[in-house]
């Protein structure tokens, strides 16, 4: 057999894309004379391309290849658009895609000339990504055009879109007769966990060699591959694919780091949670770590190991105070530190509107669709179908605060993140025909009558840190109908500091209108807790940020 070519993993090359690597990879292998095709690069957006079923369009990035990227704004599955690849020699390539994913990108199966090639790809990611996918071998008998589509196929739940994206694809031209290198699942990179590693090869019926130590594996040389290889400490990983009668693959190597990083204690939490009361407040401060000691500050000052009132006991806070509070243990990397602001006899009236144990002032649509969770003095709605949970009386300048989780959606429905409405004008609307807030990490819609849309002018959202939904976690929503505006903020876990996550502002809606907790479709089950309200509110900022 003829010597492989070496190839080594971009995985630690920050800013080197999978494609360049392999471009190099190829350039080497040409050299000798090994491809029948060559390799050709094409951006999308300098390609002619039709949508069907969405609008296209081109997007300009200057993290994209060429700076420049094409967008199809899907809408449902089966939306799809068509790229025309011109002049293509005939021969045997593998075909690359560079992409850009974020958190509106639905999952799309990628044809050639009508034939899928690969499996499905989830472009979705909850920030901006550039990533390349190798989707296989193509091979075609003549030179001429070829079709590459985009197809559609769903999207995962977590996305808010359909959107699907193309930067530039790779034709990758190979010859048969040298068997393919492998390929390493997971890639080489740096993790904090133990990785058990796939090695495969696309060449049918090829065989594995793989070294750990350094060395070069060969035909004869390195552990034949059976099972996943498990790497436990920092490792160069090196594999050779060879198969009878044709030429043996370029060596694949990855380096992987493992770094296991010290657990971090869990930040102390607040109970009560910080808020305007009226009178002294008794604050248990716990942390979910066993063992944990939490030290605590009242004057402002930022707590640590060393610094501030090792608890032990309940603190009374008798006035306005900001507590801080830091918890740590042997071995592991300090909590964050908790921080809420307790508001004493600030003149503000705070009711309790739900308490865990009845219905009592409260009003639902349609009727039984709620019920009590005893254990977590929660209401839960039953997934019975669109519709609203509402307090009967109506408010104009209020601050509103509970505790919510989003369980799992059942009965095979679609999921939808949890909601309230606000500015309610009558509950015979469609959501009371008022303005709606999502929950957690943002969401809006405009459910007045004539309007019946998301975004707009109105709309502000502002960066914040991902919660999960399925866990508890605390809303305040400061409301007020004088001027049209309300502001949210939302923090996890609950009674830490909140972050404000979107606002409202439209002077025209200057209301005096009802609030409820709406279900947006069937199968959703949300729970709500702690539930109260604060009229004519004594500060007229949002507290739980501070």
């Amino acid at each position: 057999m003829r010597p492989a070519a070496s190839t080594f993993s971009s995985a630690f090359r920050p800013g080197l894309k999978v494609a360049s690597a392999a471009a190099f990879c190829l350039l080497a292998v040409c050299m000798a004379g090994r491809l029948s095709a060559q390799t050709t690069n094409f951006e999308a957006e300098s390609l002619k391309y039709t949508g069907s079923g969405a609008t296209t369009s081109v997007q300009t990035d200057k993290n994209s290849s060429g700076g420049k990227w094409v967008e199809l704004a899907g809408n449902s599955t089966g939306d799809h658009i068509d790229f025309t690849v011109p002049n293509v020699a005939a021969g045997t390539y593998q075909l690359k895609m560079e992409w850009k994913g974020n958190n509106n990108r639905g999952i799309l199966q990628l044809s050639v000339d009508g034939t899928n090639l690969g499996s499905t790809l989830d472009q979705y990611a909850s920030g901006q990504t550039y990533p390349t996918t190798t989707f296989g071998i193509v091979t075609f008998a003549a030179a001429g055009n070829h079709d590459i589509r985009l197809t559609v196929t769903g999207k995962n739940s977590k996305s808010s879109g359909e959107a699907l994206s193309a930067d530039k694809f790779t034709l990758i031209g190979i010859n048969e007769g040298i068997v393919a290198a492998p390929t390493f699942t997971p890639p080489a990179g740096t993790y904090a966990t133990v990785q058990s590693v796939t090695i495969t090869t696309t060449t049918a019926g090829a065989s594995i060699r793989y070294t750990t130590d350094g060395s070069t594996p060969s035909e004869t040389a390195g552990t034949l591959y059976s099972s996943p290889v498990s790497i436990s400490a920092t490792t160069t990983l090196s594999a050779i694919a060879f198969k009878a009668g044709m030429t043996d693959s370029s060596i694949t190597t990855g380096i992987y780091g493992i770094f296991v990083p010290p657990q971090q204690v869990i930040a102390p939490t607040f109970s009560p949670a910080g808020g305007t009361y009226s009178s002294t407040q008794t604050v248990t401060i716990t942390s979910a770590t066993s063992g944990a000691s939490i030290r605590y500050t009242t004057d402002g000052s930022t707590p640590s190991e060393t610094a501030g009132t090792l608890y032990s006991g309940p603190v009374s806070i008798s006035a306005t105070t900001t507590l801080n509070a830091i918890a740590y243990a042997a071995g592991m990397t300090d909590s964050t530190v908790t921080s809420a602001t307790y508001t004493i006899g600030g003149g503000g009236n705070v009711v309790t509107l739900f308490d865990g144990t009845s219905f009592d002032g409260w009003t639902q649509v349609p009727a039984n669709s709620w019920t009590l969770d005893t254990p977590n003095l929660a209401m839960s709605s039953l997934g019975s179908g669109r519709g609203f949970i509402y307090a009967n009386n109506k408010y104009q300048f209020y601050r509103l605060r509970f505790e919510m989780r989003h369980l799992p959606v059942t009965g095979g429905n679609k999921d939808h993140k949890s909601c309230m409405v606000f500015f309610g004008t009558s509950p015979s609307l469609d959501a009371m025909g008022g303005i709606q807030f999502q929950y957690p990490n943002g969401g809006d819609w405009d459910y007045r009558p004539g309007v019946n849309k998301g975004g707009g002018p109105h709309f502000t959202s502002f960066p914040h840190p991902t919660l999960d939904s399925s866990q508890w976690f605390s809303v305040e929503v400061l409301i007020d109908g004088r001027h049209g505006t309300a502001r949210l903020a939302e923090a996890q876990p609950v009674g830490s500091k909140a972050t404000e996550v979107i606002d409202f502002n439209d002077p025209t809606d200057a209301v005096t209108g009802y609030f409820a907790f709406q279900m947006h479709n069937s199968g959703l089950h949300d729970e709500y807790r702690n539930v109260t309200i604060e009229v004519n509110p004594a500060v007229d900022d949002l507290i739980t940020t501070k």
